[in-house]
């Protein structure tokens, strides 16, 4: 699917129990196992990329080097739950198909 459309899925699925809920952005990252890397220069992911949800940094393969090469993103939303002002933050991660 799509990020865009993974996107629209998520604030869907947050509007269910929330009052608001808004898409912030969306970064490259090296996902690997148990771990997430983002470069300090790091880019905004284009909504037009391919992605699949990934519910487990543990199932993915250990890194290798040092270097950091984005074969993911992490996307960031923000939301308000009923009778409350401030907004909370959540993430999730989508790996790069």
């Amino acid at each position: 699917m799509k990020l865009s459309q993974f996107i629209e899925e998520k604030i869907e699925e947050l509007l269910q129990i929330n009052k608001e809920a808004n898409f912030k952005y969306a970064t490259d990252v090296e996902l690997s196992k148990n771990s997430v890397s983002e470069m300090f220069t790091a880019g905004s992911t284009p909504l037009d990329k391919e992605v699949k949800e990934l519910h487990s940094l543990s199932d993915l393969p250990e890194r290798i080097g040092i270097e950091v090469v984005p074969n993911g993103s992490t996307v960031h939303f923000e939301f308000k739950r009923p009778r409350k002002r401030k907004y909370e933050s959540v993430s999730f991660h989508v790996l790069w198909v």
